[in-house]
């Protein structure tokens, strides 16, 4: 379902500007990912690769473009020309962290640069432990180890400050 919506939008984007242009895609798609091969953003480029290739009969063609954070292949992506046959199957760190965090290095701004096509995945963030830590939550947790140090570092995705926990 997630592939036809894609498939979907994607030629509706590539469609619509022009209706006199040639059918989409009519040469090979290069599929940008800013991460190497193996992990889940370029397994999920790779799945989708596939079935595009599959249901539009041209090739769409994963390049994973390390470095920099994901920023090689998001300023690639953002300078290449606005045609479709340019695509960067990226995530939250990408397509919205690096904005704010390398803003005096990035040669792009991806909220004004890019356009998002859709959504693919949800994919869940969770924090372990090893199986011999007392916590069942954060909080218990948090009281473990004040209980044990004086200082240690608390990340509060709240107020995206850290936060410092003198005991």
């Amino acid at each position: 379902m997630i592939i036809k919506r894609f498939a979907a939008a994607l030629l509706l984007a590539a469609v619509l500007p022009a209706a006199a242009q040639e059918a989409y895609p009519s040469r090979p798609v290069r599929v940008l990912v800013p991460y190497a091969p193996g992990g889940a953003t370029d397994i999920i480029a790779r799945i989708v690769a596939a079935k595009l290739t599959e249901s539009l009969g041209q090739s769409f063609v994963v390049e994973n473009r390390t470095g920099a954070n994901g920023n090689i292949a998001l300023e690639a992506t953002a300078k290449a020309a606005p045609d479709g046959y340019t695509l960067l199957v990226g995530n939250v760190s990408t397509n919205a962290i690096n904005e704010n965090i390398y803003r005096e290095q990035l040669g792009i701004q991806p909220s004004r640069d890019l356009v998002g096509i859709t959504k693919l995945v949800e994919i869940p963030h969770i924090v372990v432990a090893s199986a011999g830590f007392p916590a069942n939550s954060i909080a218990d947790g948090a009281l473990s180890v004040s209980a044990q140090t004086t200082n240690f570092d608390l990340f509060s995705i709240r107020t995206r400050m850290p936060s410092r926990n003198k005991g």
